[in-house]
């Protein structure tokens, strides 16, 4: 299993496509020392004739018989769901999950009521949109380290969908009281490469040989805040560990609440 950022993790064949980044001739490396833009000169070379399109496309066929080791930020009651369920779409057993986790916390069943009416809208609105309804992703990031840029998943159940199907819809104190039940948790799971769609493959093979350029040849490091989506569900046997994470989000209440 891949973590796309962490070398140790790499196998064999994939550290020799590292390898070729790291022996590129050396007036390729002299023009990445010289450029300004790193991702801009990468994404050129890979839509061009050009060596680094030549790793690029070999590093996308390689991926493809590997998993990654991904990571999913989130707020839950109980984050055993996971454990029993996956990671899932908003689709009926998500939303009777949503809908468990408020009668445990004793809200009454008309506010419960509501508040299930305005998420189903809020899934039909998006649904029936043309061109913009919503498609069903889980969001992941690669790097657990950089948590904290996705950090209003945790701090907020039910994540955008709540957000949106609820945000000045119902009273004040019962939305903060929604909006902050449970724990948050980093769920990390494991997803084959050649299940994901073409453009998120093309760009994770762009990260890569980014991360490559700026330890080998620019002698820094890059920032890992690249997020992606899947289009297909987390099955529960993928997920490989549930991590609490300390409940403390001030500027994020500060600016919902």
């Amino acid at each position: 299993m891949i973590k796309i950022f962490d070398e140790s993790t790499y196998p064999n064949d994939i550290l020799q496509i590292r390898d070729q980044v790291y022996a590129l001739p050396i007036n390729i490396k002299n023009e990445i020392m010289e450029t300004e833009h790193i991702r801009d000169y990468i994404y050129r070379e890979i839509n061009k004739v050009s060596i680094i399109q030549n790793i690029y496309k070999t590093l996308i066929a390689k991926l493809d018989s590997y998993c990654l080791m991904l990571y999913h930020n989130t707020r839950v009651l109980d984050c055993s769901t996971f454990r029993d369920n996956g990671i899932i779409f908003s689709n009926n057993k998500r939303l009777n999950i949503l809908k468990g986790s408020m009668e445990k916390l004793n809200i009454d069943s008309d506010s419960i009521n509501k508040i299930m009416d305005l998420i189903v809208q809020e899934i039909n609105r998006h649904g029936s949109n043309g061109d913009n309804s919503r498609v069903n992703e889980i969001c992941f990031y690669f790097d657990i380290n950089a948590f904290k840029e996705f950090d209003k998943y945790l701090a907020l159940f039910g994540g955008e969908l709540l957000i949106y199907a609820l945000d000045g819809k119902i009273d004040k104190e019962l939305y903060k009281r929604i909006m902050k039940i449970g724990l948050p948790y980093i769920i990390v799971f494991s997803l084959p490469f050649k299940s994901l769609g073409k453009y998120i493959k093309e760009d994770i093979a762009r990260y890569m040989i980014e991360d490559w350029i700026h330890l080998n040849i620019l002698k820094d490091e890059t920032n890992h805040l690249y997020s992606g989506k899947s289009e297909i569900e987390i099955p529960s046997k993928d997920i490989i560990e549930i991590c609490e994470i300390k409940d403390s989000f001030k500027e994020i209440d500060d600016y919902y609440f």
